[in-house]
């Protein structure tokens, strides 16, 4: 869907450090991440940064 997960060091690197570079765990965290992605803001949005305009008015009001 976009070629920044590929080309981005910082983002090839951000699950293999996060699991102390064990590739099995690497690949579960990150399917885990973009399933939860996914599920929380859409397809569309799966490899687009999330910013406060991605949010509803629900999301933004956490004092409720």
């Amino acid at each position: 869907m976009s070629e920044c997960f590929v080309r981005d060091p910082n983002k090839r690197i951000m699950f293999p450090r996060a699991e102390n570079y064990d590739p099995v765990k690497a690949a579960e965290r990150m399917l885990r991440y973009f399933e939860k992605k996914k599920n929380l803001f859409g397809a569309e949005k799966l490899v687009k940064k999330i910013t406060l305009e991605d949010l509803s008015e629900d999301d933004l009001d956490w004092r409720r």
